[in-house]
C-alpha cells in the first residue's frame, strides 16, 4: 500500500475529536493540545503553545504519527518569535509566518522527525493568535467547531504578562 504524501496528508479533511487541556504547570507556556480525526491513516494532533510573558509568541502546529513510527510536524503557524532563515538564504526579519515543506519533499510520505524548514510570511494580523488559528485550520483542512475556537481565545486572552516585580 502506498504511504500518503506531506501535500496528501496536509490536504485531507480533519474534524477534532477532543481537546487536552495540557498541564497548565509549565511556567513558560499556556498549553493546548487536540485530537484530530481523519480518514487518511495514521494520527494527527494539533497543538498550540503561547509563551505566558508575550502572547504574540505562539506556535500551532498539525503533528502526523503513522504506523511506520514516522513522527513529524507536518505545518506550523508561529507568531513572532524572531528572524528565521530558510535553507536557500532566505531571511524573514520578523513577524507571523508558516512553516512548511516546499517542493520535492511535499510529494513523498512524512520522514520520522524531517522539519519544515521553510517560512513564508504572514501579514501582521496574524499576531493575534484567533486570526492565526482560523489561518491553520484553512491550511491544514481542519473544521474547527465553536467550542474548540473559544479555547483557543482563551488560551490567547488569559494570557499573564510578567509583573516589574518578577524582575527585581
Amino acid at each position: 500500500m502506498k504511504r500518503p504524501s506531506i501535500a496528501e496528508l496536509i490536504a485531507c479533511p480533519k474534524t477534532i475529536s477532543k481537546a487536552v487541556q495540557a498541564n497548565d504547570d509549565d511556567p513558560k507556556h499556556h498549553r493546548l493540545d487536540l485530537v484530530l480525526k481523519s480518514e487518511a491513516p495514521g494520527k494527527f494532533q494539533s497543538f498550540i503553545r503561547v509563551k505566558r510573558a508575550m502572547k504574540e509568541h505562539f506556535s500551532i502546529g498539525l503533528r502526523y504519527l503513522d504506523d511506520e513510527g514516522a513522527h513529524v510536524v507536518l505545518l506550523r503557524v508561529n507568531g513572532d518569535h524572531g528572524r528565521h532563515r530558510n535553507p536557500d538564504g532566505g531571511l524573514i526579519l520578523s513577524g507571523p509566518h508558516v512553516h512548511g515543506f516546499r517542493g520535492p519533499l511535499r510529494e513523498l510520505p512524512p520522514q520520522d522527525r524531517v522539519e519544515a524548514r521553510w517560512a513564508w510570511p504572514l501579514p501582521a494580523d496574524h499576531l493575534a493568535l484567533p486570526v492565526a488559528w482560523r489561518t491553520f485550520c484553512s491550511l491544514v483542512h481542519l473544521e474547527s467547531e465553536r467550542k474548540y475556537d473559544r479555547k483557543v481565545a482563551e488560551l490567547y486572552t488569559s494570557w499573564r504578562q510578567l509583573s516589574f516585580k518578577a524582575f527585581l
